[in-house]
C-alpha cells in the first residue's frame, strides 16, 4: 500500500487522542518504557478495531481493517514514548460518519461516484446481484444519497467508534505496561 494513501493516527489527529497522549506523556516522561509489553497493547488495540469492524459489518473490501499497523520502531526522545498507528485514510468517515452535504455539486457527486464504482467492485456479493449496465446507476444512487443525508444510517449518521471506543482501555495497558516495567 502507497504510504501516500495512508493517514497517521497521532495526537494532532483527535481531541480523544490529545487526551490519551498528554494523560501517557504526564505519567511516563522521563522513564525507560518496556517494548514487549507496549508492543502487545498496541497489537491489542489493532485487534480490537479490527474486530469492531468486522463485528459491526464495517468490512467492505477488508482493506481498511488490512491496513491498521504500527509506525515503528516506537521512539523514546527526550522523556517522551512516542508511536502511532497508521491505516487508510478514510478511517475517520467510518469513525465519525460524513454528514451530509447540502448544495452538493455536480463535481462533488461524480467524484463520490467514483469512489462509490470502486466500493462496488470490491463487494463479490454485490457484484453478483448488480449486472454492469446498472452499477453506474447504482453508485449514482448511493453516492446521491449519501450527499444528502449522510453515511451509515444504522448508526445514526454519526459513523462507529472502532477505534477511539477501545482508547480508554489502551491508555489502562499503556499505563500498566509501565507500571510492571519501573517494578521489575
Amino acid at each position: 500500500m502507497a504510504e501516500k494513501n495512508k493517514y497517521k493516527l497521532t495526537s494532532e489527529k483527535s481531541s480523544e487522542l490529545d487526551d490519551l497522549f498528554g494523560t501517557l506523556e504526564d505519567k511516563v516522561s522521563g522513564k525507560d518504557y518496556p517494548k514487549g509489553d507496549l508492543t502487545k497493547a498496541v497489537e491489542w488495540l489493532i485487534k480490537k478495531a479490527q474486530r469492531n469492524l468486522k463485528e459491526k459489518n464495517l468490512v467492505a473490501s477488508g482493506k481498511l481493517s488490512a491496513s491498521i499497523a504500527p509506525v515503528l520502531p516506537f521512539e523514546y526522545e527526550n522523556g517522551l514514548l512516542k508511536f502511532g498507528i497508521e491505516l487508510e485514510d478514510y478511517w475517520k468517515k467510518v469513525e465519525e460518519g460524513t454528514p451530509p452535504k447540502p448544495g452538493y455539486t455536480q463535481t462533488d457527486l461524480y467524484n463520490l461516484q467514483k469512489d462509490i464504482k470502486v466500493w462496488i467492485s470490491q463487494k463479490p456479493d454485490l457484484q453478483r446481484k448488480v449486472e454492469a449496465k446498472s452499477r453506474d446507476t447504482l453508485s449514482y444512487l448511493i453516492a446521491n444519497k449519501i450527499l444528502q443525508k449522510g453515511t451509515i444510517k444504522r448508526f445514526k449518521y454519526s459513523g462507529y467508534p472502532f477505534l477511539s471506543k477501545e482508547l480508554e482501555t489502551f491508555r489502562k495497558k499503556v499505563l500498566k505496561a509501565y507500571e510492571d516495567g519501573i517494578n521489575d
